[in-house]
């Protein structure tokens, strides 16, 4: 399904977005998001005769530092791979990624809008509790 996302005055067609909420930190997430982004083309490939763009969020609610990378490369093992062949690996980084704790309250009311501003709030002040009884 084609979604229509207005910002100002310009009009994006995106084809998809996908919302990946995360508890706990992961370090394989870069290669999930890569899947599900790349997923969703075959279809467009298929039934349409332009392809466009598939955007995946992922919000992270967790009380942990996110210590893992958030591109491809950055989370798979290279060592043995030689310097040369490097720069010939494709590399993906998650491009929309939130932790919801580190947000402020006026970044919140500034980004959310929606009943997902209470459910964001709420994990702020369940974190921000957490970390105070440490």
């Amino acid at each position: 399904m084609a979604k229509l996302l207005t910002i100002g005055k310009k009009k994006v067609v995106i084809s998809l977005v996908g919302i990946e909420n995360q508890t706990r930190p992961d370090k394989n997430m870069p290669a999930q998001v890569m899947n599900y982004d790349a997923a969703a083309y075959p279809y467009q490939l298929t039934k349409s005769k332009n392809l466009y763009p598939v955007l995946t969020l992922v919000v992270y609610y967790g009380k942990e530092v996110w210590n893992y990378s958030r591109n491809l490369l950055g989370s798979i093992n290279m060592k043995k791979l030689p310097e040369k062949m490097r720069p010939l690996i494709s590399d993906y980084e998650i491009k929309a990624f939130y932790r919801i704790s580190d947000l402020s309250a006026k970044e919140l009311n500034q980004r959310f809008k929606s009943a997902f501003f209470c459910l964001a709030e709420y994990f702020i002040q369940t974190n921000a509790v957490g970390d105070a009884c440490l």
